[in-house]
């Protein structure tokens, strides 16, 4: 392969062209292997993309709409799951917030709508309430840490803190 055209391809960051993951196949015309060139490497975007959403998510595991058992769960209507599922209430900027006793299907609903919501390009994070609480924890402590500190060099120097 031409150095020039690999260095080009590197400095325009087409991965997917300069490892070799792209295959084009002969006999296109230079407009056909441009398309093709760059639907290859969207595509490999789109999913190393999708890969790094996925990880960032820390969703612990798949659970899908398709899964969750409607006539067991009593709880929700197929008409509210589809609700769910659509996604439309995201771009809408309604918040979910999943409420009640253990064994009712929230953990399972929160990881449908985090998949579905990671596939369809949303950034999504998934944490249990255990570490909501804990991160808060810790921030009232480095906040009440940092306090303390500021104190001390105030109350130390010849200014007197009022508080």
């Amino acid at each position: 392969m031409n150095k020039e055209l690999v260095a080009l391809a590197k400095q325009h960051h087409l991965s997917a062209f300069v490892t070799g993951k792209l295959k084009i196949s002969d006999g296109l015309t230079n407009e056909e292997y441009l398309l093709e060139l760059l639907k290859g490497e969207a595509k490999v975007r789109d999913e190393r993309l999708l890969k790094e959403r996925i990880k960032s998510a820390h969703l612990p595991t798949f659970k899908g709409f398709d899964e969750f058992d409607v006539d067991f769960q009593k709880g929700i209507t197929k008409k509210q799951l589809d609700t769910l599922a659509n996604l439309e209430w995201i771009d809408e900027v309604f918040n979910l917030i999943l409420i009640g006793p253990p064994g009712t299907g929230k953990t399972h609903l929160a990881l449908a709508v985090g998949n579905k919501a990671v596939r369809e390009g949303y950034n999504v994070s998934f944490a249990t309430m255990d570490k909501q609480r804990a991160k808060l924890v810790m921030y009232i402590y480095s906040k009440l840490q940092r306090f303390r500190r500021n104190r001390q060099i105030v109350s130390g120097s010849s200014r007197k803190a009022i508080y």
